[in-house]
């Protein structure tokens, strides 16, 4: 029972980790394989890819993932970059959570079904993440943009990159601390989230909760009127 949960701790923060950057945990589970290697000492290593994710480890797909990697990165800290680059990087993360994910069950079960149906769930949470994460950055960025001189999308996904290889290297090393850094993740979505919605108003024609910046109802569509001009 031990060992099952310390396997899903494992692959929800590897898929979390792909979640905020696609390519930083095939890198790392790639990195980890050599070092646990080169570390044995001559006996087992402490972590070894399974035979059907052993290329994840090779130099050449490694060099790879660290040219994109580094791509994602300054795409990511761009401020300036169309949204349609960040629509663009949700394919990657969904591949990669069900790779890194099926790599991790791979190395203890050779049963392609299981490794499948990780690999599935490993997409939906990196999905789910990264939605989480943008809505964070998002209600982050804007408190800090005025206090940072607009540097705070730079600094944000320079933290965020750090924090993705953090995570991916303790979902294998120390999935309990991985799994605590995703809930670390929801529990700040969730107060600003409820930051957010107490600065909600009610609306005068159908008394829901609006934005007290909207200028029309999302409930009702009505029209909502603007305050007064200064010497009105």
């Amino acid at each position: 029972m031990e060992n099952a949960l310390l396997a899903l701790l494992q692959a929800a923060g590897l898929a979390g980790a792909s979640g905020h950057r696609a390519f930083i945990p095939a890198l790392a589970l790639g990195i980890l394989h050599h070092v646990a290697a080169a570390t044995a000492g001559g006996g087992d290593p402490t972590f070894a890819l399974g035979p059907p994710f052993a290329w994840l480890a090779d130099p050449v797909v490694m060099g790879v993932l660290g040219v994109l990697t580094l791509i994602e990165i300054l795409a990511e800290m761009n401020p300036d970059a169309p949204e349609i680059v960040n629509l663009a990087l949700k394919l990657p993360k969904l591949v990669s959570g069900f790779v890194v994910v099926a790599a991790s069950v791979g190395q203890v079960s050779e049963s392609w079904t299981l490794m499948a149906a990780s690999g599935v769930l490993g997409a939906g949470t990196a999905l789910t993440v990264d939605t989480l994460r943008a809505d964070v950055k998002r209600t982050v960025d804007e408190s800090l943009s005025d206090a940072s001189d607009g540097h705070s999308t730079k600094i944000i996904g320079g933290a965020e990159s750090i924090w993705a290889g953090v995570l991916a290297t303790l979902a294998i090393w120390a999935p309990i601390v991985a799994g605590a850094g995703l809930l670390l993740l929801i529990g700040i979505w969730w107060g600003g989230r409820r930051a957010a919605r107490a600065k909600f108003v009610p609306c005068p024609a159908c008394n829901k909760d609006r934005h007290p910046e909207a200028t029309a109802c999302p409930h009702c569509k009505t029209t909502i009127a603007g305050p007064a001009p200064r010497g009105a």
